[in-house]
């Protein structure tokens, strides 16, 4: 759903959008359960800076 509305409002025709969006993808996908809840504790680690 999300890819949809950024489609509707256009925010998809950026040069290499749709590669660059693949890339992600593949990036993401590689990524193993441990690497997940390590990158989520960081994230959460640095909210309780701000």
């Amino acid at each position: 759903r999300a890819l949809e509305i950024l489609e509707t409002e256009g925010d998809t025709e950026y040069t290499e959008y749709y590669n660059q969006l693949d890339n992600l993808i593949e990036e993401f996908s590689l990524k193993t359960v441990e690497e997940w809840k390590q990158n989520h504790l960081s994230i959460h680690q640095q909210s309780l800076f701000l």
